[in-house]
């Protein structure tokens, strides 16, 4: 029981950073539509200047959710 107790915030906290993240980097890209361009566009290296977030957020969240 104790276990989960410690599990939950981390997940909790991998969810947290995963839509920082995604929010900072949307925030970041004044091209970004969410009409017109799928989340996978903020990855693109040449057109994004916001990769680094993206990914480092995405990368953290899912180490944090994954344990």
């Amino acid at each position: 029981m104790n276990f989960k107790i410690k599990i939950v915030p981390v997940g909790i906290l991998g969810l947290s950073i995963v839509y920082t993240c995604l929010a900072v980097s949307i925030a970041l890209s004044p091209w970004f539509s969410w009409l017109r361009n799928a989340l996978s566009d903020l990855d693109h290296s040449v057109k994004s200047n916001v990769v680094t977030i993206f990914n480092l957020g995405l990368v953290l969240g899912g180490f944090l959710i994954a344990q």
